[in-house]
């Protein structure tokens, strides 16, 4: 048995002060420095083991938990809450990979072996942009895509406003010099769309007005677009008339609606595919789990990298779970 504090201090005195005496008044001074220096060894020890994972235990446990954001679950006994926060830590210390973000969501969901979370790099979206320009007025788009391949738009013109038709209106992409145009006329309220391989203007197909059935690309990075028509709103002699004024028109003002849509890989982004097995059956802690994997996954992944987080449906019906969830920030 360890000596106490006060016998540690007593043993260190000569022997003629007779610390062999328990009743002393010498032997009670002793007890009365050391008992509170053992108390505060015994503090200063419990505490250090409260900092430790392999040592802490209940609220100990839940605290040290609480600094990557996991909660035990509920009946969870202690080793098995432990053995999950050791994950946790792994995967914070994985830098963000995909490995340590399948880990750190496989151990929050409590998911077996070889049971990985899906992780889809650059995921493929549809995005969409919308201008309203004037005729020849310029506007810029960001492709928002790593890949190279090149990007197919749907392009859809609408006319706002104008004072006159619109003659053989012609979309460029000035960057790359590639253009398509409809050899018709626009007058205002019409739409029309333009797509690989044809046109529809106003719901009725127009691909045989069109110059080429080749749309223009988007490209990775930014490029430059520009609507230019020959606008005009009559003949200076008239419509019968042989003369070359026949050729000239009008200035005019027109107010269109350009929109763009296509399909991006998103850069700087990853997508994290939840199976609708791997959570919870109650809606509630179907809920809490979802919000759990947000927190984990925005703590381990990178800076400066977008997460989403999706739930697949698969056998289960979609009412016995939550709502699917998408998750992202740009930090």
């Amino acid at each position: 048995m360890m000596a106490s504090r006060a016998d540690r201090i007593l043993a260190r005195l000569p022997h003629f002060y007779n610390q062999w005496d328990r009743g002393s008044a010498l032997v009670s001074l002793a007890r009365a420095f050391g008992t509170p220096l053992e108390t505060l060894e015994s503090d200063l020890v419990r505490i250090a083991r409260a900092h430790w994972i392999n040592t802490a235990w209940s609220e100990e446990l839940v605290r040290l938990g609480g600094i990557y954001g996991i909660a035990p679950f509920p009946r969870e006994s202690d080793d098995e809450y432990r053995i999950r926060l050791k994950l946790a830590i792994e995967s914070h210390l994985g830098g963000g990979t995909v490995g340590s973000i399948q880990r750190l969501v496989g151990s929050a969901l409590k998911l077996a072996p070889g049971n990985e979370v899906e992780i889809i790099e650059n995921p493929r979206r549809r995005l969409a942009r919308t201008w309203v320009v004037s005729i020849d007025e310029s506007w810029v788009i960001d492709a928002c895509t790593v890949s190279v391949e090149e990007a197919v738009p749907e392009i859809t013109i609408t006319v706002r406003e104008t004072n006159g038709k619109i003659f053989y209106p012609s979309i460029v992409n000035r960057t790359t010099g590639e253009s398509i145009g409809y050899k018709e006329s626009l007058k205002a309220g019409d739409v029309l769309v333009l797509k690989e391989g044809g046109a529809v203007l106003n719901g009725k197909d127009a691909t045989g007005s069109l110059t080429t059935t080749r749309i223009p690309r988007l490209y990775r990075g930014q490029s430059r677009w520009e609507l230019q028509v020959w606008a005009g709103s009559g003949r200076f002699d008239g419509e019968g008339s042989s003369s070359m004024f026949n050729m000239a028109v009008f200035a005019m003002e027109a107010t269109l609606e350009i929109d763009f849509s296509w399909t991006a890989e998103l850069p700087s982004t990853f997508e994290v595919m939840l199976d609708e097995e791997m959570l919870p059956g109650d809606r509630n802690e179907c809920d809490e789990a979802l919000r759990l994997v947000r927190r984990l996954v925005d703590g381990g992944k990178s800076a400066g990298v977008r997460a989403e987080v999706r739930v697949r449906e698969t056998s289960r019906s979609p009412a016995t779970i939550g709502t699917p969830a998408v998750y992202g920030d740009g930090n």
